[in-house]
């Protein structure tokens, strides 16, 4: 019978002392650790800017015109001429003849007018700070 090699005999049994080792195992977890908040500050600020609009206003000329023309038949009721626009007005008499009574005259005037304002705008910043528990960490 051959002995293996690997097998202690009764005697080096004797000799060997066992260890018993122990084993460490890591257990490894996170939690969140507050170290500070941070803060935002609104504010709306106003300021005054200056405009410059041009712009137009019209402005309309009335004339009365007596006119007091013995007419065979009446005419147009409108009619232009430039920048007016005629309206004609007449009268039937008695004797079956038309008369061109007056003429209004209504001329447009467009002038060109420019101004300055001051309106105010708005605008908006936010200011960001930190509010701390603990110092910042400083890194390796």
């Amino acid at each position: 019978m051959k002995k293996k090699k690997d097998q202690p005999t009764p005697a080096e049994d004797q000799k060997t002392k066992k260890v018993e080792v122990l084993q460490e195992d890591l257990v490894v977890g996170k939690k969140e650790i507050e170290t500070g908040k941070i803060v935002l500050t609104k504010r709306v600020l106003e300021e005054e800017v200056p405009i410059e609009l041009s712009g137009f206003e019209e402005e309309l000329e009335v004339n009365v015109k007596k006119i007091g023309q013995l007419m065979d038949e009446p005419g147009p009721a409108t009619r232009t001429e430039g920048d007016s626009t005629i309206y004609s007005v007449y009268k039937e008499v008695y004797i079956k003849k038309v008369i061109l009574e007056e003429e209004i005259w209504v001329t447009k005037k467009v002038n060109q007018r420019s101004f300055e304002d001051l309106e105010k705008l708005k605008r908006e910043e936010i200011s960001i700070g930190r509010v701390s528990k603990y110092p910042p960490r400083k890194e390796e």
